[in-house]
This record gives structure tokens, C-alpha cells and sequence, in this order.
């Protein structure tokens, strides 16, 4: 798994570009969320639409993608598990919440 791997995958999410992201998720994908508490799990659809609704809100208010790499964690020689930190940046100012991300990734997919 190359740098550059990693770096176009966190590029296409700076870029709000949701038909590459559509493009790259497995049609498999499942994730699981943690929002005060409560858990929910969901699969390709439900994680389009949360990223159509996250890049349209950046869009629409004129803000952008805070992103940093905490660990990059090699699993095999294609696929890592990478764990990003996400906030947005909206006039000027970060907002109050952010969210960790845990994502694998295999370099197949882009």
C-alpha cells in the first residue's frame, strides 16, 4: 500500500467528489456509527447518503475539510486500516464537534 494511495483517497474527500466516492466504496460496505451513545449500523446507501448530505453542507456554506491522519496501520501489502480525524472548518472557525474515522482500505479500489 502506497502513500499515494492514501493520499488520493483523502483527496477525492477534501474535493467533495461523490461520484469517485461512489465509485470506490464496495457495493459490500458496512460501517458502524457511535453518536452519543447510540449505535447504528448501515451499508453502502445509508453511507452515500451521508456523504451527499456532508459534501452538500460543506458546498452550500462555503466550508472545508479538516482531515488528519492519526495512524496508518499496515494489514497486508494492499490494504491498510487508517484512522483519520475529520472536522470542518466554517468561517474561519472549526466546529465544535468532529468525528473518528476507522477506515479499511484496499488499493484495488482506486
Amino acid at each position: 500500500m502506497t502513500e499515494g494511495f492514501l493520499s488520493s483517497y483523502i483527496e477525492i474527500w477534501k474535493s467533495n467528489s461523490l461520484s469517485v466516492l461512489k465509485e470506490i466504496i464496495s457495493g459490500e460496505y458496512s460501517a458502524r456509527e457511535v453518536t452519543k451513545g447510540l449505535v447504528e449500523d448501515f451499508g453502502y446507501r445509508e453511507s452515500i447518503q451521508g456523504w451527499k448530505e456532508g459534501f452538500s453542507f460543506i458546498k452550500e456554506n462555503e466550508a472545508s475539510w479538516i482531515l488528519n491522519k492519526l495512524a496508518v496501520i499496515p494489514l497486508n501489502t494492499k490494504e491498510i486500516m487508517v484512522i483519520i480525524s475529520a472536522n470542518i472548518e466554517l468561517k474561519g472557525k472549526m466546529l465544535d464537534n468532529g468525528n473518528l474515522f476507522f477506515k479499511h482500505l484496499e488499493e484495488t479500489t482506486i
